[in-house]
């Protein structure tokens, strides 16, 4: 009891501090601290990641991605600047990157240029009304633009370079979304511009994911630190060795949190989704640890699986939309063996004989 208790007063001590006292603990490793400045911040990061990706689940991996790559940033960070000002700017360069490299790996891996699953819009419930229903259903190169330069104040000569596109191709995109909006918008009652302006003027941005987030990127967290003292300890360890020794401290946080978190359910739609990712990633982690004093053949298969990783999201999250569909759960199964074969070929010693 002493334990939770400590805990619990723990989390009192640093939610009534100053933000700059919790920043400048962050700066220092504290990973409770860093847990309450996610908390504070994780409804506007989620709510920009949401407009930007325009998915729930692209949403949710782009907000993980962004407090995943904050972390080691943070020290970067001046204290007499605004912190949600810098926040923002990081979270938005870290998500349209991370919106390219989606596009980018499915098409160089299944080669779908005109794949439905990159140019799909969002589905929205007929339920919901107002300007935020109309931005999910843009294309995605033309919502990015739009939530940029008219939600996030970002000019389209900062939006080009961020999207990496020409600047007439960002106004022309900024254009098209309002076209677009105006397209699928009631105008009865008020001319468009004015309505327009009011509804950005009254848009909330703060929105909250289904999940909390938080144990995902405490993991990763988990997993770079003991990639970095292993590093330190035994610098002779790099490339597959010093991946699966992570690899393998991951799993058993990984694994665990699994299963106190989510009771058995009926393996259909979601649910088999969910149970296939699990099974391959405890298979992917095994094979890791298996090889771990095995050095690779190619000095690039990391990148390789970090494509093929990348590749999955973006099926998940088209299986977001359609759970049952099977052609998409049959890439994604082809996703997974492909991660399971780079694997065991940059370590097979048949490979090595060739």
């Amino acid at each position: 009891m002493k334990i939770q208790g400590n805990v619990i007063a723990a989390e009192h001590e640093f939610a009534t501090k100053s933000e700059r006292d919790l920043i400048r603990l962050v700066q220092t490793g504290e990973k409770q601290a860093y847990n309450t400045l996610y908390r504070q911040y994780i409804g506007k990061v989620y709510g920009l990641c949401l407009r930007l990706t325009g998915d729930k689940i692209l949403a949710e991996d782009a907000a993980q991605e962004v407090f995943i790559q904050l972390w080691p940033q943070i020290g970067n960070y001046n204290r007499g600047n605004q912190f949600s000002s810098w926040l923002h700017a990081a979270a938005s360069n870290i998500t349209t990157s991370y919106l390219r490299k989606q596009r980018g790996w499915l098409q160089r891996i299944f080669n779908l240029e005109d794949s439905p699953v990159m140019h799909e819009e969002a589905q929205v419930s007929s339920a919901e009304e107002g300007l935020e229903s109309y931005i999910l259903r843009l294309p995605q190169r033309t919502r990015i633009v739009f939530v940029l330069h008219a939600i996030e104040g970002y000019r389209l000569v900062e939006v080009a370079k961020m999207t990496n596109m020409a600047v007439g191709s960002s106004e022309a995109q900024f254009h098209r979304a309002k076209h677009l909006i105006k397209g699928g918008w009631n105008m009865r009652k008020h001319p468009f511009e004015a309505a327009l302006q009011q509804q950005l003027a009254e848009f909330d941005k703060v929105k909250q994911p289904e999940c909390d987030l938080w144990p995902g990127i405490e993991l990763a967290l988990v997993s770079q630190e003991a990639a970095k003292q292993f590093n330190t300890r035994w610098p002779h360890l790099t490339g597959s060795k010093l991946y699966a020794i992570a690899a393998s401290f991951a799993l058993l946080a990984l694994s665990s949190w699994i299963l106190l978190n989510r009771p058995p359910q009926v393996l259909v739609g979601d649910n088999l989704v969910a149970a296939l990712s699990m099974q391959h990633q405890q298979q992917k982690m095994a094979l890791l640890v298996k090889f771990q004093a095995q050095a690779a053949l190619t000095q690039n298969w990391q990148e390789q699986l970090d494509e093929l990783n990348e590749a999955s999201v973006t099926i998940k999250s088209a299986l977001n939309r359609e759970p049952n569909n099977m052609a998409l759960l049959r890439m994604l199964q082809t996703v997974y063996q492909q991660q399971i074969k780079v694997i065991e070929r940059v370590h097979s010693r048949k490979w090595s004989q060739v």
